[in-house]
């Protein structure tokens, strides 16, 4: 139930609009939400839901995004000395990749924004972040944004 709380929260506050989310039933706010009784105070924050943030947190884009040549890609990263990868794939593989610097490593977490150009034939593809181990160079907290491609 906290990681759907947590779920909603994090899409609304993405509108530079909205600050602060109350949860309502029948046009009054509530305390307490579910059978497990998670208890709620008006005005969720994302900051009461920093936990269930993933190592490498993708802002922008978001899922299903249609990019063009360059975009921006924005975010949070808790990840080693700040640093993580950023590639883009279509169904034949890589199309571009970067070295992502956050402005801190962890256990803190970082801003990171940078610009990424590509050239793509394929209509759709997938953005995909992850640190790479210091151990073995596998995938550490990866994560795929299915996006499309623009033509122009």
């Amino acid at each position: 139930m906290q990681a759907r709380v947590a779920q909603i929260v994090y899409t609304l506050t993405r509108f530079k609009t909205v600050e602060t989310v109350t949860f309502m039933l029948e046009g009054s706010a509530i305390d307490t939400l579910g059978g497990e009784g998670l208890l709620l105070g008006e005005g969720q924050r994302r900051s009461a839901w920093r936990s269930f943030e993933p190592a490498i947190f993708v802002e922008s884009p978001g899922v299903g995004a249609v990019l063009g040549s360059p975009f921006v890609l924005e975010g949070t990263a808790s990840v080693f000395e700040g640093s993580f990868r950023a590639q883009l794939e279509d169904a034949g593989g890589e199309i571009a990749s970067a070295t992502i610097q956050a402005s801190r490593g962890a256990p803190e977490r970082g801003r990171f924004r940078t610009t990424i150009s590509f050239s793509a034939t394929a209509p759709s593809g997938a953005l995909v972040v992850y640190s790479p181990s210091m151990e073995d160079g596998s995938r550490q907290g990866e994560v795929r944004i299915p996006v499309g491609f623009s033509s122009d």
